[in-house]
């Protein structure tokens, strides 16, 4: 992961300086003659000493889940001569690395002393279970009071030591952000599915609360929120597209981008699924290949029947329309589309009434009409002789076997998992 760089113009005690580059650093341990206690913001009307003190990374795993723990160290802060019925307030501070630059997570309880003169030692903080994945970062704020009157503050970021975790991975780091011990996963629903079917995504060790995009081969195409524990869960539809696979994936600011391979398999749909012969429908194609010419059959006792061509679009669809043939007896259909790179064939087609012959007739011979009104009789491929050539070149045509490689895809339900 890169790290994650930016800069505050902030104000130590004897001049400016930078924040170093925060994020997820991976180096070995620096030098701590090389870092000190860091200051964001100015105005405070009292003296104040940070005693160049280090916050603390500390990771934990209970029940399998990483959550971290942070200390936060504490300031210094002097009494202003000649103003009365002083008091002086520290709130300790953890904030998030976001796009924008930081964000509040959670404040300590804040610390508060009443003083006329003299100085207070303000006493450390830790703030545990916080969910993993944020790149945090701590501090915290003082402010000086008379009369209950806020009279002026200042806001500290201090240095945070990576100091242990429980697979013991990495000790001794120093950074201006405390790292993520747990890159940022997500899973699918499923790996494997057709054009249209919803597929659901989860994700885990995200930044708390901030915007999530999902993405389809790195380009954004719906955005989610993670809620308090950086979890995030959304659902798309798989887009219309070739057969292959496709990288799906969440992205929040750029640094937390895990993904997933997805594979789009073809399939073949009749719509409406239950029709009568002789009525109009559509035989729906989705997830062949780019351009490819499909050759769509309908399975007549053991004889796959030819009943039209399409060639898809650029996203591997297509659809033609025929009457449902006469010969169709009630009950339970099969159809499929056969092209050089896909295949596929749905069982999901249901015939009930309608003219036509009885399994015990034999139809006429009419000539086939492709994607009109009027009733066609098909041809019929059973003789293992050379079709006549078409204007797209056919495919052998055999008896159906008892296993078709084709994919075959139900229509009834779509493949989702709880997060």
């Amino acid at each position: 992961m890169a790290r994650w760089r930016w800069l505050l113009v902030i104000v130590v005690i004897g001049g400016l300086i930078a924040i170093p580059p925060g994020g997820v650093d991976r180096t070995p341990a620096q030098s701590s003659s090389s870092w000190s206690t860091v200051i964001a913001s100015s105005g405070a009307p009292g003296s104040y000493d940070t005693n160049l003190k280090t916050g603390e990374c500390r990771y934990t795993r209970p029940g399998g889940v990483w959550q971290t723990a942070l200390k936060i160290p504490a300031p210094t802060a002097t009494a202003i001569t000649g103003k009365p019925n002083q008091r002086i307030t520290w709130e300790p501070r953890v904030y998030q690395v976001v796009a924008t630059g930081r964000q509040l997570v959670q404040s300590g309880p804040e610390q508060s002393a009443s003083i006329a003169s003299g100085s207070k030692v303000f006493s450390l903080t830790t703030l545990s279970g916080m969910p993993q994945g944020p790149l945090y970062f701590t501090g915290g704020r003082l402010a000086w009071f008379s009369d209950n009157v806020e009279i002026g503050a200042v806001e500290f970021f201090y240095t945070l030591h990576d100091a242990y975790n429980e697979q013991d991975v990495r000790f001794g780091i120093r950074s201006s952000s405390c790292p993520a011990i747990a890159a940022a996963e997500m899973t699918l629903s499923t790996y494997r599915t057709t054009v249209n079917v919803k597929v659901r995504i989860t994700g885990r060790y995200f930044p708390i609360s901030a915007p999530v995009a999902v993405t389809w081969k790195g380009t954004p195409v719906a955005q989610v929120m993670s809620d308090a524990n950086g979890n995030v869960a959304a659902t798309i539809p798989a887009p219309a597209t070739p057969l292959g696979d496709y990288r799906v994936g969440l992205d929040a600011s750029g640094v937390w981008k895990p993904f997933r391979t997805l594979t789009i398999v073809p399939r073949v749909k009749l719509i409406p699924g239950q029709a009568a012969r002789g009525e109009r429908v559509k035989i729906s194609l989705r997830g062949f290949a780019k351009k490819e010419s499909v050759r769509v059959r309908w399975l007549r006792n053991s004889t796959w029947v030819e009943v039209g061509w399409v060639t898809t679009s650029n996203t591997g669809s297509g659809e033609l329309w025929i009457p449902v043939p006469n010969w169709a007896a009630d009950g339970q259909h099969s159809v499929r589309g056969d092209g050089p790179s896909a295949r596929a064939q749905t069982n999901a087609v249901t015939i009930t009434g309608g003219p036509g012959v009885t399994l015990a007739e034999e139809p006429a011979t009419p000539t086939p009409e492709i994607a009109v009104p009027a009733t066609p009789e098909p041809i019929v491929d059973s003789s293992p002789a050379t079709p006549a050539p078409l204007e797209k070149p056919p495919l052998e045509e055999t008896p159906a076997p008892p296993d078709t490689p084709a994919e075959s895809t139900p229509e009834s339900t779509a493949p989702i998992e709880s997060p």
